[in-house]
């Protein structure tokens, strides 16, 4: 609420005269918090990082424009989701995102086994600067999307469809086969769309080496997605905020109330990092600070002994090339082909025959039978 809706709520409901200066006044304590939560020490280790941006309307020197609102979302050892932070930036760009994960691993960040990203151009190179051992995965149904929008409304249904086979595959090698056929097949049409596939091969393709479950957690970037549209519920009814501030103190209170929905671990990932952290507790059951990475860098602890970041990252490796998978799951490990046929198929009819069904809308007169109160009220008005 703005602080003119909250001071005529308060008139509304309570008869009290508030001024719109006391009532910034009082919300300005959430700022604090909001700093505080901003500064706050991280985790160590956090398996898998979700990083995104979304687009915010903000006031800036009498002028509206349109800032980049950068969101990180971590998967902690426990399996749990948490908002690392909220930074602010005229754009998106892989340099002020090289700033953000700069941020993270001055906050305590050691290291992140998994990043899951969008195709922002330089992304993975920025990431890897920061945590060279992590692994980039792209976002697939990102790149899906990018590569129908080379195609024509008529045969994204047959693009679309001939694209699956290369992210529904059970091993690298099979993916990189079929994308071989696809090749073969449309190059001809489209052959931007293979050369942006191989181009981005080396990061589209990290999730293979998991198992069903865990491909489903890194495949994509629905985590964050989920959050940015709730996030965008809550901004929708504001044409813009008068500063940053504002925008930063309603998306952290939105922010709270979102979380109190994950109070239980990803699904996916149940049981995998209790396996995790018994390895790791088992490894680092020493000294207080173990050295094992082979650039020197180390993890300090308590005098109980903590794990080194290195011993993790090979017991959660060798908790998922432990499982088997069967074919039954490895055919059902990606369920997004629906949605993009979907797409691929009703967005040409749709954007085809909009003008169509509006003129069918004009011509049609509902029957006096079925047409409701409000509607013969407002007919009778206009023939009046």
């Amino acid at each position: 609420m703005s602080t003119r809706e909250i001071q005529g709520h308060l008139e509304e409901i309570y008869k009290v005269e508030v001024s719109p200066a006391l009532i910034s006044n009082v919300t300005e304590e959430v700022m604090e918090e909001v700093k505080s939560w901003q500064n706050r020490p991280l985790d160590a280790v956090y398996p898998i990082v979700y990083l995104d941006a979304l687009v915010v309307k903000i006031r800036d020197t009498g002028h509206v424009r349109n800032k980049a609102i950068y969101v990180a979302i971590g998967v902690n050892m426990q399996g749990n989701k948490e908002v690392l932070g909220l930074w602010a930036s005229q754009a998106e760009g892989a340099k002020f995102w090289l700033q953000v994960l700069t941020e993270l691993k001055n906050r305590g960040v050691a290291d992140v086994f998994i990043v899951c990203v969008d195709g922002l151009k330089g992304f993975p190179e920025a990431i890897e600067v920061v945590f060279p051992q992590a692994q980039v995965q792209l976002c697939i149904v990102h790149q899906v999307r990018a590569s129908l929008n080379y195609v024509s409304w008529k045969q994204r249904k047959a693009v679309a469809a001939d694209l699956q086979p290369i992210y529904r595959a059970s091993t690298i090698e099979e993916a990189g086969q079929r994308l071989d056929e696809f090749a073969v097949k449309w190059d001809g049409s489209y052959p931007t769309i293979s050369q942006m596939w191989r181009r981005n091969w080396e990061y589209l393709t990290p999730f293979f080496g998991y198992p069903a479950d865990i491909r489903k957690v890194i495949y994509t970037t629905n985590a964050i997605e989920s959050l940015n549209m709730s996030l965008r519920k809550v901004i929708k009814t504001r044409g813009s905020f008068p500063n940053q501030e504002a925008a930063f103190k309603l998306l952290w209170l939105a922010l709270e109330h979102i979380a109190k929905k994950w109070t239980m671990p990803v699904t996916e990932l149940e049981g995998r990092f209790a396996t995790l952290r018994d390895s790791a507790r088992r490894s680092g059951s020493g000294s207080g600070t173990d050295v094992n990475r082979s650039d020197g860098r180390e993890r300090c602890g308590n005098a109980g002994g903590v794990e080194t970041v290195e011993s993790e990252r090979r017991a959660f490796h060798r908790s998922h090339s432990a499982l088997e998978i069967s074919q039954e799951q490895r055919d059902s490990h990606i369920s997004t082909a629906p949605a993009v046929s979907l797409f691929a198929s009703k967005g040409g009819r749709i954007r085809k025959n909009w003008c169509a069904v509006e003129k069918w809308k004009s011509k049609t007169r509902i029957p006096t039978s079925h047409r409701t109160d409000s509607l013969r009220r407002k007919e009778g008005a206009e023939s009046c």
